[in-house]
């Protein structure tokens, strides 16, 4: 909130008292108490000549909040302002006729009662006029706090939700490491090296909440090695990107889940094994994005479920995308499908997070 009257508050300000000047020049014709001329002299310097001792209001506004004051404080400090400006704007206005007119007493003598209502009127025009203007001020700083509580909240949500994310994966790999040590020490060797190389892409994104699709791809690559450490020739990687889609960004570490829930949910059920797919296009100002997994045609339409990276991942795109973003599941007799649709995004903001 402003302290002082900024040049743009003064600037409205005077724009706002455009209409007091002429008011001024119809009280002083009201009843022919001067000449025309003179009348409409008088009010329009003398008018605008009260502008500067108004706009003295805003202090008052400023320091007397109309919630945490009573109106008869707030009432008691305005008739005290209005004294204290009209007083002196009057001593201008008779220093003025006495610089400008032979007859000043007479004249000044005779305006002096409209002067004076002038001056409590524009005095209470100007205090209700900062209030209106102080009101929206803070009506505005209530939104951005609220804005940026709201932008906080959304970012500690995401974090929380791609904290989940790694630590599930690492156990995954971790077991299976073990679980080779004994009967294929190679494997587990080049195991350990693949993951130690996902692990050191991971932490170049660790602080980046979205990153180019072509780098989600290559981290995509590197878990992918991990696991084809693990299954061998059980698991089929096949992937057709849309060239046109590679530059667009996407929340970092989109991918990685989805397919390693394809893996633990189809491909680890085979026993000899499947091919999950990954396909994305743009569809007009649409990113579609499909992942397919072979699995066992016994579990049925039963078996229809979401696992946690496929939970995880629906939690993260309700925060960030809201209703803007669709991800569904479809089975068949041997396959699974993870349908995506994503809102085009080239520079995120967080406009689009408060939104969602």
């Amino acid at each position: 909130m402003p302290r002082s009257l900024s040049t743009r508050l003064q600037m409205s300000f005077y724009l706002a008292w455009l209409p007091m000047p002429l008011l001024l020049s119809v009280l002083l014709l009201w009843d022919s108490l001067v000449g025309t001329s003179l009348g409409w002299g008088m009010g329009l310097v003398g008018g605008w000549g009260f502008a500067p001792f108004a706009s003295s209001a805003y202090f008052i506004a400023r320091a007397m909040p109309i919630r945490r004051r009573t109106w008869w404080h707030i009432l008691t400090a305005f008739v005290c302002g209005a004294v204290i400006a009209s007083a002196l704007w009057l001593f201008l206005c008779w220093a003025t006729l006495f610089v400008t007119l032979e007859q000043y007493l007479v004249v000044y003598n005779r305006v002096v009662p409209e002067l004076v209502v002038f001056g409590v009127m524009g005095f209470g025009y100007a205090g209700a006029y900062f209030y209106a203007v102080l009101a929206q001020e803070s009506a505005r700083l209530l939104q951005e706090t609220a804005l940026k509580a709201q932008i906080a909240a959304k970012e500690s949500e995401l974090k929380a939700l791609r904290s989940q994310l790694r630590p599930h994966f690492l156990f995954n790999s971790l077991n299976s490491i073990s679980a080779l040590v004994t009967l294929d020490a190679k494997r587990a060797r080049r195991m350990c090296v693949a993951l130690a190389d996902f692990l050191r892409a991971t932490l170049k994104v660790s602080n980046q909440d979205w990153i180019p699709l072509s780098e989600e791809l290559s981290l995509l690559r590197s878990y992918l090695a991990v696991e084809q450490e693990r299954f061998g020739e059980r698991l089929v990687w096949r992937d057709a990107v849309a060239e046109e889609s590679l530059a667009l960004r996407i929340p970092s570490l989109l991918l990685q889940p989805l397919v390693e829930n394809a893996i633990k949910h189809g491909i680890q059920g085979l026993p000899e094994g499947g091919e999950v797919s990954l396909s994305i296009e743009l569809q007009d100002d649409t990113l579609a994005i499909e992942l397919r997994n072979d699995t066992d045609p016994q579990e049925g339409e039963s078996k229809l479920k979401e696992g946690h990276g496929l939970r995880l991942t629906r939690e993260r795109l309700d925060s960030l995308y809201g209703r803007r973003s669709v991800l569904t599941l479809h089975r068949t007799n041997n396959q699974f499908n993870v349908h995506l649709q994503l809102p085009v995004t080239k520079e995120p903001n967080h406009d689009a997070i408060a939104q969602a």
